[in-house]
């Protein structure tokens, strides 16, 4: 059995990654993005290579976490990135440094934000399987889960409303 058909077998590992949060610190050219975000879906794995791959995610802008990470409940991975450069419309490079499974290495990530009022935005990693084997392997997952009726479709936690006006 390899490491991944241990996690997928088991329904509180998966549980667990998809309910740890993700904490950005992304700041440069017309973008920011910062706070740890604990509503994200892994949208795919792709670029499989022998070490290397790339994550695409997927998050909801206004899904931050209150709670702070602890020894037990760990962020799932952190990406700080001070260099951003606009590289087409709604789409930025970022080169920062990704923190998970204890190590770090400094990467460089795509971010792309819809045009118009959205709150989603996505997150494009790559990834070196030899130092971030853990998350390497709770995105693979993830990603490769057949999503129930309830996760089909990400929602927003918060949106803006039109308020209701009495008629007089």
């Amino acid at each position: 059995m390899t490491e991944t058909e241990n996690i997928r077998n088991s329904d509180t590992n998966a549980l667990v990654a998809s309910d740890r949060p993700i904490n950005l610190r992304i700041a440069g050219a017309d973008l920011l993005l910062s706070g740890r975000f604990d509503h994200w879906r892994p949208i795919g794995v792709s670029n499989w290579e022998e070490d290397r791959a790339t994550a695409h995610l997927l998050f909801d802008a206004t899904g931050t976490s209150n709670r702070s990470p602890t020894r037990n409940s760990p962020d799932l991975l952190s990406f700080v990135a001070k260099t951003v450069e606009q590289v087409g419309p709604h789409s930025y490079q970022a080169k920062g440094t990704l923190r998970a499974d204890g190590a770090q290495r400094s990467v460089d990530a795509v971010v792309q934000t819809p045009s118009g009022h959205s709150p989603f935005f996505f997150l494009t990693l790559g990834l070196e399987r030899q130092a971030f084997s853990g998350l390497w392997t709770e995105l693979q997952v993830l990603a490769s889960q057949t999503p129930n009726d309830e996760a089909t479709e990400m929602r927003p936690r918060a949106w803006l409303r039109l308020p209701v006006l009495a008629a007089a």
